[in-house]
């Protein structure tokens, strides 16, 4: 975990630094993808791509998934969760 690390590591990623991304992304992604599976078992690694092509337009996102320590309160993974379920219900009613 980055713990006290995280701020100056997000702004570095945020500039465009791929090795800060690239710890942001071992950092974040493993709890990320945790709570996917939990909410969307079937989906939960395209999910988590999705949630991470949307950055750095995200970055608010991740700051504040990482402030909680839970990636459950990612909006954006669960706006993507939410998404999926009315497709997912009309794919199997067809």
């Amino acid at each position: 975990m980055l713990e006290r690390e995280f701020p100056g590591v997000l702004h570095a990623a945020a500039g465009g630094d791929e090795g800060a991304f690239a710890r942001l992304y071992r950092d974040a992604h493993p709890l990320l993808l945790r709570y996917l599976q939990v909410v969307a078992p079937d989906a939960a690694e395209d999910l988590a791509a999705e949630v991470w092509l949307e950055t750095p337009g995200g970055w608010r996102a991740l700051r504040e998934a990482r402030r909680s320590s839970a990636a459950g309160c990612s909006p954006q993974a669960r706006r993507r969760v939410i998404d999926l379920r009315p497709y997912s219900a009309a794919t199997r009613c067809g």
